[in-house]
């Protein structure tokens, strides 16, 4: 237990953020031992997929009736209106939800869960310095992945637009590990306002749910064009 308490962020939905880079290890290992198109590796995705959009969408729902029997429908709505953005990202991924083959799209929207706890939580706490700038880096490296129109400006030579997208939300999750390390400890710090929270979660929620929307549809797209020429998934 002292090895796990040593190796955590010292914060639940830090260690969350610590979880999915295990995660991405092990998607890593199934890629190089070329098993994410067996059996093995499709249904490791489709839990990946499950266990993030259902356990996500499950949390926050319980979020809203626990305020809603304390609060009210108005005070569920000013107190835990954050709940009802952190499943937008989630909603829109149900339509491509027959890409959950992909490991790209799987692991994308876990990435996203994992991003929206993690900011929903530090709004709710209030965010430090250190928080603000991981987090508007990872907005800003998450925004250039989504609207880049050239692959010069973001990853060269990468496969696609969904697998730069991916790669965007690893780098936001890491950024948000990196700094949950840095803030392991350190509860009585300077933290900003309520208000300058919910600037920073908005400015997240649009940017992770257009990296969502955009990532399905360019998987949908590339599976649904691949099928048609060869009969076989290429994600």
């Amino acid at each position: 237990m002292k090895i796990v308490s040593r190796l955590g962020t010292g914060s639940f939905f830090g260690n969350l953020c610590l979880v999915f880079m295990v995660v991405l290890g092990i998607q890593a290992l199934l890629w190089g031992l070329g098993q994410l198109d067996t059996a093995v590796g499709v249904s490791w995705n489709t839990a990946l997929y499950s266990v993030a959009v259902a356990g996500i969408i499950a949390y926050q729902l319980w979020v809203l009736s626990r305020s809603y029997r304390t609060e009210g429908v108005s005070g569920m709505l000013r107190q835990d209106w954050s709940a009802i953005g952190c499943m937008v990202p989630m909603m829109v991924g149900l339509p491509h939800a027959g890409m959950i083959r992909s490991g790209v799209y799987s692991l994308t929207m876990a990435a996203s869960g994992a991003v929206m706890l993690y900011v929903q939580d530090a709004m709710r706490s209030g965010m430090s310095l250190k928080q603000v700038c991981a987090i508007g880096g990872g907005n800003l490296v998450l925004a250039v992945a989504c609207l880049a129109g050239s692959k010069k400006l973001f990853m060269p030579g990468a496969c696609g637009l969904s697998q730069r997208i991916c790669v965007g939300l690893v780098v936001f999750v890491a950024l948000l590990v990196v700094v949950s390390y840095a803030e392991k400890g350190r509860s009585g710090g300077k933290k900003y306002s309520s208000t300058v929270g919910s600037v920073v979660f908005v400015m997240t929620l649009a940017a992770v749910t257009l990296g969502s929307w955009v990532c399905g549809r360019d998987c949908h797209g590339v599976y649904e064009g691949s099928t048609e020429m060869t009969g076989a998934s290429v994600l």
